[in-house]
């Protein structure tokens, strides 16, 4: 019989090696029990791909932007001027539907510019006050109430 180490690979292994909660229970763990040295691996994909995620509050980012957009231009906004900050579909340039998640979360309407014919976005909440930029700081307000924000217009 061969008592020595033995080596092999389980289809399975995926789930382990590719590990999508790596970074949260990492955090976890160095919370709970305070922080330690990484392995050599970790210190090595580490340095190769950064710590931590890049996407990590990813869409209240994108929605305070979105916000910001909408009230620096006086709450009336072209589909064009929100396309940067929405997820459109490049195969169709004419389609404007993407413009939807907007107009529902900051309570927009579609109306017709009668100069230029073209059709426009009003948000009314958005309009400039002299409140300033109260909504947007609720977008973020909001994203930091489940798990936090940091954004270069001031976030927190």
């Amino acid at each position: 019989m061969f008592f020595g180490p033995r080596m092999y690979f389980s289809p399975f292994d995926v789930f382990w090696y590719f590990d999508p909660y790596y970074y949260e229970r990492r955090a976890y763990n160095a919370a709970r029990e305070g922080a330690k040295d990484m392995n050599f691996f970790e210190a090595v994909f580490s340095f190769v791909f950064g710590d931590g995620d890049p996407n990590k509050d990813f869409e209240a980012k994108r929605w305070a932007l979105a916000g910001l957009a909408i009230q620096k231009s006086g709450g009336v906004v072209a589909a064009d001027q929100l396309a940067p900050y929405l997820e459109r579909d490049p195969n169709d340039p004419d389609d404007e539907s993407f413009v939807l998640p907007a107009l529902v979360r900051f309570n927009g309407a579609p109306e017709v510019d009668e100069s230029s014919g073209e059709i426009v976005y009003r948000f009314e909440s958005m309009e400039a006050t002299g409140g300033g930029f109260d909504r947007v700081n609720a977008v973020l307000a909001e994203a930091r109430k489940y798990g936090g924000v940091s954004t270069p217009m001031g976030g927190g």
